[in-house]
């Protein structure tokens, strides 16, 4: 690995902006290099987070469960998700309220991955 690192896994999370001090705030703590970047999502067009967390295999655990602690999925009622709307977006005033939910938001989405090499470019 780059730099001496035996780091071989990554892990891609999306997480609501809400959370992103307080997973900032842990990984930080727990050593765990990683890169923050700022996203905006077009199902709720929310502003979200997504982070490129690096880590050894024996590691796994210790960073779910970092993610875990930080990230909730609460109710939110104030968004809403248009089930008649072919990709779920909402515009006000489009959908009689028959045709719309509350949804929960937060919480991460998380993709792991590992890594056979990593170059420096």
């Amino acid at each position: 690995m780059h730099r001496g690192w035996t780091l071989d896994h990554l892990i891609l999370t999306i997480i609501q902006k809400e959370d992103e001090g307080g997973l900032t705030d842990a990984l930080i703590k727990q050593g765990f290099p990683h890169t923050r970047i700022d996203i905006k999502g077009s199902f709720l067009q929310a502003a979200n987070t997504a982070f490129a967390v690096l880590f050894q295999q024996s590691q796994r655990d210790e960073v779910l469960r970092e993610l875990r602690k930080v990230c909730r999925t609460p109710m939110n009622p104030d968004r809403w998700f248009a089930s008649a709307y072919p990709f779920g977006a909402y515009s006000p005033g489009a959908y009689a309220a028959e045709h719309l939910r509350a949804v929960e938001v937060g919480g991460a989405t998380i993709f792991e991955l590992s890594i056979e090499e990593c170059q420096p470019v």
